[in-house]
């Protein structure tokens, strides 16, 4: 036997549904974005999950993952809490929402070069004080269609991009801070606020193309602004940090 399950249009409507496989979960629909599973609370222990040419369609409230090096390749259909364990990849993952936010309520830890990619297509990206998202040399990418507001995520040695791309990216002055470790990060939003802390010895850029923007008296005209956490921990004690109308990495 290959220890792999292969799975279709499986219902288990406001139950949780737990999966332990030795090998593979795989898209067992024939049609794109046909729905696989179906569950209020999904956990899944596996190898991996879906491929990078048919992802594993799900419809479920809340996800952990426990992953191999074969990653994982998610597609959901409304929206969902990552929540419970979280989840703990020595493979890639990419998690995409059709429709609906999704919310970064425990830890996402990725280990060796795996890198992680986060989408909420019709929706936003938020991470609770409860999340910290971290990867050892893989890249990092989230992406909010209408807004963003993430705050602690650390990569040892890969590239984090964080973007808003038809919303603001914001994080509250009631954040618990803000660490980016110290790796550069690149930050997109049609308004950028940082209302909290940071910590964390890398830079972290903002693109403003054809936008002025005024910090604690500093007048801003480049098409690219670049900070040290301690920059902006020093214009942000004397007035909030805002930055508006970002249009692209």
């Amino acid at each position: 036997a290959d220890n792999n399950l292969t799975l279709g249009n499986l219902s288990a409507t406001g139950q949780s549904a737990t999966l332990t496989v030795a090998g593979a979960v795989l898209d067992g629909d024939t049609g794109a974005d046909n729905t696989d599973i179906t569950a209020n609370n999904l956990s899944i222990t596996a190898a991996s999950v879906g491929t990078s040419a048919n992802a594993f369609d799900t419809d479920v409230n809340l996800l952990s993952l426990d992953l191999g090096a074969g990653g994982a390749y998610l597609s959901e259909a409304n929206g969902l809490v990552v929540t419970g364990a979280g989840i703990r990849s020595a493979g890639s993952l990419s998690l995409i929402s059709r429709s609906g936010d999704l919310l970064l309520n425990a830890d996402l830890i990725l280990s060796g070069s795996a890198s992680l990619s986060l989408q909420a297509i019709a929706g936003a990206v938020t991470q609770t004080a409860l999340s910290t998202v971290s990867t050892q040399a893989g890249d990092v990418s989230i992406e909010g269609q209408s807004g963003a507001s993430v705050a602690r995520v650390i990569s040892q040695s890969g590239r984090i991009g964080v973007l808003a791309t038809e919303g603001p990216f914001v994080v509250p002055a009631d954040s618990s801070g803000v660490n980016y470790g110290d790796q550069p990060v690149r930050i997109l939003g049609t308004g950028v606020d940082i209302g909290a802390q940071l910590a964390g010895s890398g830079s972290i850029e903002f693109t403003l193309p054809s936008q002025q923007a005024n910090l604690a008296g500093l007048t801003l005209e480049t098409a690219h602004l670049v900070f040290s956490a301690n920059e902006l921990n020093a214009l942000a004690s004397s007035v909030p940090i805002v930055v508006g109308d970002t249009q692209g990495l």
